[in-house]
């Protein structure tokens, strides 16, 4: 993983951009981008250091991943591979509603 502190400091929006976004299918393609702030985005950026870095991969490392563990992500995607990727569409399961409210 890359060094990107901010993602968990601003996990509140995050978790807040998520839950409008993703409620139906949404591509994981460009997620990062409309979820993260833009110093968090610019902060991401400056620590993708392989040009095989992709900024929704590590997005995806960061907070996805661990969402799906949790049962509040489900994703449909292409392949056999445990964890999201960049090629697959996600939504919110019905336990994210049970955890994660915004009012």
């Amino acid at each position: 993983m890359r060094d990107v502190p901010g993602i968990q400091q601003t996990i509140s929006v995050v978790l807040w951009r998520l839950d409008e976004l993703v409620e139906k299918n949404f591509p994981v393609r460009g997620l990062a981008v409309q979820v993260l702030l833009p110093g968090v985005m610019n902060q991401l950026r400056r620590a993708m250091t392989s040009e095989y870095d992709r900024e929704d991969q590590i997005f995806a490392g960061y907070v996805l991943n661990p969402l799906r563990r949790l049962g509040l992500l489900e994703t449909k995607g292409r392949g056999e591979w445990p964890c999201v990727e960049v090629e697959d569409v996600i939504r919110t399961t019905p336990l994210w509603r049970k955890f994660i409210q915004f009012t």
